[in-house]
């Protein structure tokens, strides 16, 4: 073998190394080392494997060249032949293909070498090249480029450009046009929708791409406006063929002849049917996830006096009597609740089989038509939460926004304290919007909502609301149902609509105030709802003890009872949970909630939460209403910050319930105490 190759430079022996010699790595292979090192008669496991050094190599004693790496004997041989004639040579540094220089700085490993990478019809090899190995950045380039080469011809031959761009089309391909997909979008609610691209690669060698939702247009629709898109793109001269892949597939000499409309409705042609059977898919595992648990829902029920969200569930049992289970939202977090609902119906399903219950129609499902069967009750239970929790989030966040033209938000103070505002909107005749205010904490919850309808009732009245949109969707008096606008007068003037007839609001103070009355009756659910959840229930895993003389600043009073801020999560390792304090009376709110919440996010990265639970159960965690694998991305200062945002605002006004006077304390500023049932009593409880 050796007779066949070209012999090292004189002063360099390539030295054969196997397991044999233990003072050799555990590899077989060959190695440079100095002439002087190998001896005649002696054995090459025998050659002293310490010499004192390459000449010109001041930072390696050997270079070894393993079999493994070159994949064979030969291979290797001839790498350590022509490395030993070259390394002392400048490399051909322009000669750079499939090569890439790595330097990194001491903070980042201290890293220098060259980087082979040679890809084959799917055949990929890879190799690092040291300097410290090699003797410099000439012996590792001269290493990697012999490497490179002898690689090369051991793996198949390479492609021809028009043979790979097909097969590289036909990867990305999912029907008869290639570069044209129908791929998955996220909306802002988290849903999934199909949406159809296209990419194309200029003649500058940039790739574009073009991206159309297929749920604001057909399928059909979408191909259509896609192909004709990509045709203006063509006749602009705005599209490399050669590599776009989409033209692999296309009749070169007729497309190029063809009419616009022509190419256009081959392009459609070829997509349309694959297209729409994709988006089909996407749009069904939508429904799939929009429809939820059947008879699983919110709902808001008057509870002791005031509106309570409710997630309910109603069912059969195997005898067809109905039952129903619901729990409170706000105690409970969503998450927590539906888990408890639907370990309900598992273990009904458990307790019962398939064929005692009652045959659900087609026409109506049933909680237990979305079970999967095969599963483990705990498998059971995970596959209906996961199903049910996307459309009852949407519910949810349509609950807190509260009804159209009217919003609960927290308005920060000159005092630093946060106070629940209400406010109502409406649009002016010039087209601006104009709103009304008032403060829950200063009029209760009620009270601030009667308040601020009297603003836009007045404004109705005399003339500052646009009538053309007076009952559009997102407007305030679209709270009003059909029978209260024709009670109160309001009535569409003419076939075509547009103008709003304001006669009895105009000329009766009575039809005033029932107008106040029923917007407050239609609105007051909701925006009552949204009070339960942001403010009573805002701060999750927190509570203030001590007097109900409670101070937003640090006291200065020794003799004033100590109020403490109390926060507890639960521990990973023994299941408890950990029970955290800070003094209001000495540091403040703000700082006593800071030093929890450092606290807090010091244990969520380093594992020492149990996360899970706390989401599940009632932690702080819960008011940031995000997964474990998000939370997981999330940095102790970030989440810090985060949590402290959202629990700052409910904790100033839990605080100051605390500290107001005892009936304020037990109605928690709600205002139970109004009852709006006609304009008569709006008109009584605003006088």
């Amino acid at each position: 073998m050796k007779g066949q190759q070209e012999a090292p430079p004189s002063g360099i022996a390539v030295v054969r190394i196997d397991f044999s010699d233990p003072r050799d790595p555990a590899l077989e292979g060959w190695k440079a080392v100095p002439e002087k090192a190998s001896k005649e008669g002696v054995s090459s496991s025998e050659v002293d494997s310490s010499p004192e050094g390459l000449p010109g190599l001041s930072e390696t004693e050997a270079v070894y060249f393993p079999d493994e790496v070159y994949g064979s004997v030969e291979a290797a041989y001839t790498a350590a032949v022509l490395w030993s004639q070259r390394y002392k040579e400048e490399p051909d540094r322009s000669d750079t293909t499939n090569i890439s220089r790595v330097d990194t700085d001491p903070e980042q490993g201290d890293t220098h070498g060259d980087f082979v990478r040679v890809q084959r019809q799917g055949t990929l090899r890879k190799k690092f090249f040291s300097d410290a190995r090699f003797g410099g950045q000439k012996g590792a380039r001269h290493a990697a480029l012999i490497w490179r080469d002898l690689i090369k011809d051991q793996m198949p031959d390479a492609l021809s450009f028009e043979v790979a761009r097909q097969k590289s089309a036909a990867k990305q391909s999912q029907f008869d046009v290639p570069g044209m997909t129908v791929i998955e979008r996220t909306d802002a609610e988290g849903f999934v929708h199909p949406a159809l691209q296209v990419r194309w690669t200029t003649p500058e060698g940039k790739v574009r791409r073009h991206i159309l939702s297929l749920l604001k247009w057909s399928p059909r629709q979408g191909v259509w406006k896609v192909s004709k898109r990509l045709v203006d793109e063509y006749e602009a001269g705005r599209v490399d063929v050669r590599r776009s892949y989409l033209f692999s597939a296309l009749p070169k000499g007729w497309f190029e002849e063809a009419t616009t409309t022509e190419r256009v409705q081959h392009l459609f042609e070829k997509a349309v049917s694959g297209a729409t059977k994709e988006a089909e898919k996407i749009l069904q595992a939508r429904n799939e996830a929009l429809e939820g648990v059947p008879d699983l829902s919110l709902t808001i029920r008057k509870r002791n006096g005031h509106y309570v969200p409710l997630l309910t569930v109603a069912y059969e049992d195997r005898d067809g009597n109905t039952k129903s289970r619901s729990r409170t939202l706000g105690p409970r977090s969503l998450l927590s609740a539906t888990h408890d609902l639907c370990r309900v119906l598992v273990d009904e399903w458990e307790n019962a089989s398939l064929d005692e219950f009652p045959s659900s129609s087609q026409t109506r499902p049933t909680p237990f038509s979305v079970f999967h069967e095969g599963l483990s009750a705990e498998k059971q239970v995970e596959h209906l939460t996961q199903l049910a929790l996307p459309p009852l989030h949407k519910d949810l966040r349509e609950l807190l926004s509260g009804p159209p033209g009217v919003s609960l938000y927290f308005q920060r103070l000159s005092s630093g304290r946060y106070s629940p505002m209400v406010e109502v909107t409406w649009e002016a005749p010039s087209g601006d919007l104009r709103r009304g205010v008032s403060s829950a904490l200063e009029h209760t919850l009620r009270g601030a909502l009667l308040r601020a309808l009297q603003k836009a009732a007045r404004a109705l009245a005399s003339g500052d609301v646009r009538r053309a949109s007076l009952f559009d969707e997102a407007s305030l008096f679209s709270n009003l149902t059909a029978s209260d606008r024709q009670s109160l007068g309001l009535s569409v003037e003419g076939k075509s609509g547009g103008m709003i007839s304001l006669q009895r609001v105009l000329d009766s103070e009575d039809a005033f105030y029932e107008l106040i009355a029923r917007l407050y009756c239609s609105t007051l659910p909701s925006i009552e709802t949204a009070y339960h959840l942001r403010v009573l229930h805002g701060a999750p895993g927190l509570r203030i003890e001590g007097t109900s003389e409670v101070f937003s600043e640090p006291s200065s009073d020794k003799d004033a009872s100590e109020v403490r801020l109390i926060g507890e999560w639960p521990r990973r390792d023994d299941s408890s949970w950990v029970r955290c304090e800070a003094s209001i009376s000495e540091r403040g709110l703000d700082e006593a909630l800071m030093e929890l919440l450092e606290a807090l996010a010091r244990e969520v990265p380093d594992g020492r939460v149990d996360v899970e639970a706390a989401l599940l159960e009632n932690s702080p965690l819960q008011a940031l209403d995000i997964s474990e694998e998000r939370l997981s991305k999330l940095t102790a200062e970030y989440l810090q910050e985060m949590l402290f945002d959202k629990l700052y605002p409910p904790l100033c006004v839990l605080q100051r319930i605390m500290g107001g006077p005892v009936e304020r304390q037990e109605d928690h500023f709600i205002g139970t105490h109004l009852s709006i049932n006609s304009g008569v009593d709006a008109q009584n409880a605003l006088s």
